[in-house]
């Protein structure tokens, strides 16, 4: 295990990343990078934080976490441009820094598409969707440009991408029935849209396998990201530019019906978030004989904060119910997440303690009349 700038200088510590990089070692030595970054962090010294995050990129000029985070000093620093910038597409410097997960369609398969589906003109302002209201549609740009934005409290607007030719949007509503729209979509000027109904989403998917796979990674990256999004907010970070790398380093998986995700009584070192599908957390009676069901969580939720956040055995199983997908995140990421978001862990802390009151509460509930009065006199 490598020694932390607590014990060796900063310089040593460095030293030895670019001694690995030039091995050859590049997982080393950027692990190397980011254990003294984060305890630069941890020491409030922000400007060598920021400075071993640029040799991080410069190693690494795609690494998620450590374009997350030099975003998210920046910002706390008050350099917008220079997070803006860094979290712009090269090849889209005029358009918002993409803060809203995007794929996109090859354009040729989008002039096959425009020969089958149904289309509609748009006329510049026109809402597309609606926030909060329910979609039937997904929508496939053929012509025109479109912004996705949020409407927030006192009438100000975020702008979180912009999608032109080869973009699609809708596709969660479509995937999740019963999910409301979770931001706008506005035509920016005339354009074309191609749609799939409700009714034809599913069999149409089917019958075009890398489509599937296109709209499948763009909705479970969104889903995430807005799923995450209160989990990061503060006074400081409303637009939370970064989120979106962040999203990256979660490793998201397909489940099927009944898989066991995490035993009662065996330690857990991941946070999952459900994505689509639902779960059951369960618990023993107290007798060990009977299963007690306490929830069941749905797309949005997470588990496994309880061995995570307090080192202990799980006090309670979690078993798939349907077949869906899910995220999730190893501890390392996690500590270093906690280190640069401080309400990141209270925030988890809250939901493990409100569920921990309710597991004690179905346990007691589980106890015959009999086998409580014995409990309670033992007590005595």
């Amino acid at each position: 295990m490598l020694k932390g700038p607590n014990q060796k200088s900063l310089h040593l510590q460095i030293t030895l990343a670019r001694a690995q990089l030039r091995k050859g070692n590049l997982k080393e030595g950027i692990e190397t990078y980011f254990t003294a970054a984060t305890e630069m962090v941890l020491k409030g010294d922000l400007a060598k934080a920021t400075a071993i995050y640029k040799l991080i990129l410069q190693a690494d000029g795609n690494n998620p976490m450590a374009l997350a985070f030099l975003s998210s000093l920046y910002h706390h620093q008050g350099l917008e441009a220079e997070a803006r910038q860094l979290l712009t597409p090269k090849a889209a410097k005029t358009q918002p820094a993409e803060t809203f997960p995007i794929d996109k369609i090859k354009l040729s398969e989008i002039d096959k598409l425009e020969k089958i589906l149904p289309s509609r003109r748009v006329e510049k302002n026109e809402e597309i969707i609606t926030k909060d209201r329910t979609n039937h549609n997904l929508f496939l740009v053929a012509e025109g440009r479109f912004q996705v934005i949020l409407k927030e409290p006192g009438g100000r607007i975020r702008e979180l991408a912009t999608l032109d030719k080869g973009h699609f949007f809708g596709e969660l509503t479509m995937l999740l029935p019963k999910r409301k729209a979770t931001a706008t979509v506005i035509a920016l000027e005339a354009g074309k849209l191609l749609t799939v109904a409700e009714d034809d989403f599913r069999h149409f998917l089917k019958t075009r396998p890398p489509l599937m796979e296109t709209l499948l990674s763009t909705a479970h990256r969104r889903l995430l990201e807005y799923t995450l999004r209160p989990l990061f907010r503060s006074g400081n970070d409303c637009d939370l530019p970064w989120l979106s790398r962040i999203v990256e380093i979660f490793k998201i998986r397909h489940f099927s019906a009944q898989e066991l995700i995490i035993q009662e009584g065996e330690r857990n070192q991941t946070l999952y978030v459900i994505l689509d599908g639902q779960l059951q957390v369960s618990c023993q009676g107290h007798d060990a004989t009977n299963e007690i069901p306490i929830i069941t969580l749905n797309a949005g939720d997470f588990f496994g904060e309880f061995s995570l956040l307090t080192g202990e055995a799980a006090s309670a199983a979690v078993r798939t119910l349907s077949t869906g997908w899910m995220a999730s995140l190893k501890r390392r990421e996690i500590d270093r997440l906690a280190t640069h978001f401080p309400g990141f862990l209270p925030r988890i802390l809250k939901s493990f303690r409100a569920r921990k009151q309710d597991l004690i509460k179905k346990k007691i509930d589980s106890l015959n009349p009999n086998k409580l009065r014995q409990l309670s006199r033992g007590k005595g």
